[in-house]
């Protein structure tokens, strides 16, 4: 965890650390985090974001933000560095980002594991208004995940928002093509 705090500090100005749960040695995170804050796992990452997003301190950040990441700790990596990504998606025009994008032939997504919201979205009431409708208090894994990631890109493409990845993958039942 503190390999992917320590790449993605360097790439961000301000750093916020949702705990889901209980962290014995905050002290360490306090190294790389201006706010931590410390809650019940209920929401899962949809209502951790919703928490950290309502508070004024972090509304205040985000409004003086170009780009807004929100991202969790369960993934490797980064396996290439966070600089290149950034990097590379500086040079993409979209409202909104992520490391991953996944399409299937029926449903097509970018992992909520890493997304990054540009300031198109953050000078609207978009992510608000997104928010106000999670219900961050639920402990079903499988209604989290479904609502938070298949919904917010949903969600922001459905009110027009355009969207990019650092890594396509498209995949068929039986034959895989990855772009």
């Amino acid at each position: 965890m503190v390999q992917l705090i320590r790449g993605l500090r360097e790439n961000v100005t301000d750093f916020v650390i949702v705990i889901n749960g209980e962290c014995k040695d905050t002290d360490l995170l306090r190294q790389y985090a201006g706010i931590i804050i410390e809650r019940e796992n209920k929401g899962f990452d949809g209502g951790a974001f919703k928490v950290a997003l309502a508070m004024p301190g972090v509304q205040e950040l985000v409004a003086r933000s170009d780009e807004l990441v929100l991202c969790n700790d369960t993934f490797y990596g980064s396996f290439v560095p966070f600089s290149d990504i950034f990097a590379k998606m500086r040079g993409s025009e979209a409202d909104f980002w992520g490391i991953r994008f996944a399409d299937n032939g029926l449903t097509q997504l970018l992992q909520s594991f890493f997304l990054v919201f540009r300031k198109r979205i953050l000078s609207s009431c978009i992510l608000t208004d997104f928010f106000a409708l999670y219900p961050e208090n639920s402990t079903n894994f499988n209604d989290a995940l479904v609502f938070f990631e298949r919904n917010i890109f949903c969600y922001l493409t459905e009110k027009g928002y355009t969207h990019d990845a650092f890594y396509k993958l498209r995949y068929r039942a039986l034959d895989a093509d990855i772009i």
